[in-house]
């Protein structure tokens, strides 16, 4: 008969997330609403999966973001650094007009990259208006590499902001780290503290009923702590202290 183990604390969010569910996939096979000690488990147990499945969402989300904030800041960086170097140039037409888009920079200032999100938003987008002025384009022909420089800015902004249309409420930041954390804790707690003790004594009492589906989360959870010790590299001894 088998013995469910206790789930390991060093598993990685997603890696819960993914248990939760799979043990709840399994419980919904059949009707559990008659026993009146696990029942409320299951219920607490499902509320908390789905809020937890959200903060992960919230958090992809909010990755996929940075990592397009990265990208326009690079940008943003790019051309600020090309415009300063043509500023240097010694010959007047191009260091005229390098003067021309500088001016324009230095109404924004490279400190807009480090401004929140929206904000950031708002003045790249003005920058870009800015720069699509005509007397501001006829000296941006003069300057070589400018024009692709301002292209990749106006292509990295439109990809950020398909990104945070597309995301739109999911993204919270810190505030769904935080709330994911908090969730794998209780997850791992409920999960160990009260389902897997009330399923290893009910599969000996009643195996009839509990047997079956206490081997399949065994299962799964042999599966979940065999990947979270690969990741950890725990020695084996270390492991079975954890599980007793």
């Amino acid at each position: 008969m088998a013995t469910i183990s206790k789930v390991r604390e060093s598993s990685r969010n997603a890696d819960i997330n993914n248990l939760a569910t799979r043990i709840l996939k399994e419980f919904s096979k059949n009707d559990w609403s008659s026993d009146t000690y696990l029942s409320p488990i299951l219920t607490e147990l499902t509320t908390l999966d789905d809020d937890f499945t959200l903060a992960l969402n919230r958090l992809e989300a909010y990755s996929q973001l940075a990592e397009k904030d990265e990208v326009r800041d690079e940008a943003i960086r790019a051309l600020f650094y090309l415009v300063d170097g043509y500023t240097y140039i010694p010959l007047p037409k191009m260091k005229e007009a390098a003067a021309v888009i500088d001016a324009v920079l230095s109404q924004y200032g490279m400190g807009i990259q480090r401004e929140d999100y929206s904000a950031e938003s708002a003045r790249i987008n003005s920058l870009l208006t800015d720069l699509a002025e005509p007397d501001i384009v006829k000296a941006i022909a003069n300057l070589k590499g400018m024009d692709d420089s301002i292209s990749i800015l106006a292509t990295a902004q439109e990809e950020f902001e398909n990104i945070a249309m597309s995301q739109g409420e999911l993204i919270a930041g810190k505030e769904s780290l935080a709330s994911a954390t908090r969730l794998k804790a209780e997850v791992i707690q409920i999960t160990n503290g009260s389902l897997i003790e009330y399923m290893n004594v009910m599969s000996k009492v009643k195996p009839e009923t509990f047997a079956s589906i206490s081997a399949d989360i065994a299962q799964f959870v042999k599966q979940n702590n065999e990947l979270a010790k690969r990741r950890t590299g725990k020695k084996p001894d270390e492991e079975k202290a954890e599980a007793e």
